[in-house]
């Protein structure tokens, strides 16, 4: 399981600065997150075994430089570059806590604007067979119109027989007695 340990505690760890720590994880692909003092945290693998760089000897000093009493003046410069350069780090760390930050919102706005795109395509599903369900029965309404309209015909052509047929009943009516029985004997 990783350790999660700021910069300076990795660089530390394994004896190298927190700037070259943090450069040899970005290189390595380390996971970072930011903690809860705001300052970022990176996930060490516990198989993790960085070496630090060893400079040729003719480039190594043979001491380090030190201050003198003397000079104090570049003891203040020092102190004073010493601090600026750790406001740096800790600006540099807030930077990128926030970068990370930044990129935790821009997932979750992919994961929202996924979920949207998945329900609008939802929407449209059902829209799609709302549509096709009115169209289905705006079909089932033409076809009934059109029997009705066919029965309305065949009612029109029944009632024109049957008033026809009262006409030629009433016609027969009127006739004479006797010309009705000499039809009737003739058979019509």
């Amino acid at each position: 399981m990783p350790e999660w340990l700021t910069w300076a505690q990795a660089g530390a760890r394994f004896g190298i600065s927190a700037d070259a720590a943090r450069m040899r994880a970005n290189r390595l692909g380390w996971r970072t997150q930011p903690g809860n003092d705001g300052r970022t945290l990176v996930a060490v693998p516990d198989d993790a075994d960085v070496k630090p760089r060893h400079r040729s000897p003719e480039v190594q000093p043979e001491h380090p430089p030190e201050v003198r009493p003397e000079q104090p003046e570049r003891a203040a410069e020092l102190a004073r570059l010493s601090a600026l350069l750790d406001a740096a780090l800790g600006s540099i760390e807030r930077a990128e806590a926030a970068a990370d930050k930044a990129d935790r919102r821009a997932d979750q706005a992919m994961i929202r604007a996924d979920a949207a795109d998945a329900d609008r395509r939802t929407a449209e599903a059902r829209a799609d067979a709302e549509r096709q369900g009115r169209e289905a029965e705006r079909t089932r309404a033409d076809t009934a119109e059109a029997v009705a309209a066919d029965l309305r015909t065949r009612l029109v052509q029944a009632e024109a027989i049957a008033a026809a047929m009262v006409q030629a009943e009433t016609e027969r009516a009127a006739e004479p007695l006797v010309r009705r029985m000499w039809w009737a004997l003739a058979g019509r």
